[in-house]
C-alpha cells in the first residue's frame, strides 16, 4: 500500500536512497524496506547533525519526525531513518548504513557531480557519446590541464573575427563567489 505522503515526502525532500556496496557494504535498498519502515508505528527520525539548510529542517520538523543529533563529528552512529549532510563529512555518512536507512546523497556524488569540474567532466563525456541529445552545452574547459585547448579556441575564433565572452568559475566556490566574466584568456591564467 503506498501512503499519498510518500510521493509527497520524496517531492519536498529529494531524499534518494543510495545502492549500497563495495566498502560500504553489499545491502540493497529496496521501496519495500522503505515502505515498511514509513508505515511502521515508530516515529521517524532525521539526524541533522551536518543539515546546513533551515528549509529542510522546518520541512521535516513540520512532517512530525524527530530530529536528531550525533554530535560525533562526522561519523553518524545513530540508526536514524533519514540522514541529511550538507558539508564535507558526506563519505563519512554512508558507513553504517542499514538497508532502511536514506541519505541525501550517494557514493561519488561529490566528485563527479557535486564540484564544476568533475560536473563538466561528465557532461564532456555525455556530448561525446551522444553529441545531437547534449548540443545544447556550450563549450567548457576544466582547468588548468585544458588551458591549452581554451587558448587554441580563443585564438581560432580571433582569426575568424569573432569574440567569446568565457564565464570562469571556481571548482570548490559556490553560490556566485569567484565567478568572473571575460574576454581575455590571458585574465584567466
Amino acid at each position: 500500500h503506498h501512503h499519498p505522503r510518500d510521493a509527497e515526502m520524496s517531492r519536498d525532500l529529494d531524499v534518494t536512497a543510495p545502492s549500497l556496496g563495495g566498502r560500504w557494504g553489499q545491502a540493497t535498498v529496496t521501496p519495500r524496506d522503505f515502505l515498511a519502515a514509513r508505515h511502521s508505528s515508530a516515529r521517524w527520525t532525521f539526524d541533522a547533525t551536518h543539515c546546513l539548510y533551515d528549509l529542510v529542517v522546518a520541512q521535516v520538523t513540520a512532517r512530525g519526525w524527530e530530529l536528531t543529533t550525533s554530535g560525533s563529528g562526522g561519523k553518524t552512529d545513530s540508526a536514524d531513518h533519514v540522514r541529511w549532510i550538507d558539508d564535507s563529512s558526506v563519505q563519512d555518512g554512508f558507513y553504517g548504513l542499514e538497508p532502511w536507512m536514506r541519505v541525501n546523497h550517494f557514493p561519488g556524488m561529490l566528485e563527479s557531480l557535486g564540484r564544476k569540474a568533475g560536473l563538466a567532466r561528465s557532461m564532456a563525456r555525455m556530448k561525446r557519446n551522444f553529441p545531437h541529445e547534449y548540443s545544447f552545452l556550450p563549450n567548457t574547459w576544466v582547468l588548468p590541464s585544458e588551458f591549452g585547448d581554451l587558448r587554441r579556441h580563443s585564438e581560432t575564433s580571433a582569426k575568424c573575427g569573432s569574440s567569446n565572452v568565457y564565464i570562469v568559475k571556481p571548482d570548490a566556490a559556490c553560490q556566485g563567489r569567484g565567478i568572473f566574466l571575460t574576454t581575455n584568456v590571458d585574465e584567466i591564467e
